[in-house]
């Protein structure tokens, strides 16, 4: 029994709807601003460069900052390497 209530109030749930969808063309389009006002002081790796700026955009209080994004192959894609500053 509790197992249908669950399976009725997931089903009626209304899940909220994607703020914005992300097209490649506009992304390509959009990549020499995003570039400019968000590649400042930031060490991206060239394969997630777009969805990095892309990302970045949505923090404006990160468009000073200075990140360095570091980009490894891991074995495994649940790894994670925790590292001081200097790793």
């Amino acid at each position: 029994m509790v197992r249908l209530f669950l399976f009725i109030l997931f089903m009626t749930h209304e899940y909220p709807k994607p703020q914005r969808m992300f097209i490649r063309e506009d992304i390509k389009s959009d990549l020499p601003a995003l570039e400019a006002q968000f590649g400042n002081n930031k060490f991206i790796h060239p394969k997630a460069r777009a969805a990095t700026l892309v990302a970045l955009s949505f923090y404006p209080e990160l468009k000073n900052k200075h990140i360095d994004f570091i980009y490894r192959k891991i074995k495994t894609t649940m790894q994670c390497i925790l590292c001081q500053i200097a790793c």
